[in-house]
């Protein structure tokens, strides 16, 4: 018996690197409910909120720290806010700053969540071809103290000198680069 598969190709369209209007950061502090009950996460932002932003940050940041384990056996499922806080633990990244992102919505600080991918994952994906994971890094672009500054929660680390203005991506076949748009390419 011979079987015959007809494979598609998933054609995805070129990304769209200006989707994010930085100029109304208002516009990031909704609570969808894909990411969670708006109503928890708000009662647990208050908590965390502080007079600072950096310290609402902060205060999220030990808050997660000290009520979530990992385990990495869940990382690449989908899982919103309210599925990682009743299962008391974040498979990846990405549950990190999902959690992350969400109180800091509640908290009143706007966020938007950055998904990197590497590129060979991309180019299988694009061609129908199998990968074994997702491969790449999820962090947050945040507006605090008037300005949006990067955010990698899960290294605790708060990069207060990015600009959304300054960077342009390089695409060549094997890796990503950002580049200064002062800088020779």
């Amino acid at each position: 018996m011979i079987v015959l598969l007809w494979c598609s190709v998933c054609v995805a369209e070129d990304p769209v690197f200006d989707a994010i209007d930085y100029q109304s950061p208002q516009n990031y502090l909704s609570l969808p409910d894909s990411i969670g009950n708006s109503v928890q996460i708000a009662a647990q932002a208050h908590k965390l909120k502080a007079e600072a932003d950096q310290q609402t940050v902060a205060n999220v940041l030990d808050w997660m720290n000290c009520n979530l384990k990992c385990q990495t056996d869940l990382a690449y499922h989908w899982r919103n806010y309210d599925t990682v806080i009743r299962d008391g633990c974040y498979g990846s990244c990405a549950d990190y700053a999902i959690v992350c992102g969400a109180l800091l919505r509640g908290a009143g600080i706007s966020a938007v969540w950055v998904k990197t991918m590497e590129v060979t994952w991309i180019w299988d994906f694009k061609q129908g071809r199998p990968y074994k994971s997702w491969s790449g890094h999820v962090f947050l672009e945040i507006y605090i103290d008037k300005q949006w500054v990067l955010l990698d929660p899960g290294a605790r680390q708060l990069y207060m000198n990015y600009s959304t203005e300054s960077l342009h991506i390089t695409h060549t076949s094997s890796h990503v680069t950002q580049k200064s748009k002062n800088t020779e390419s």
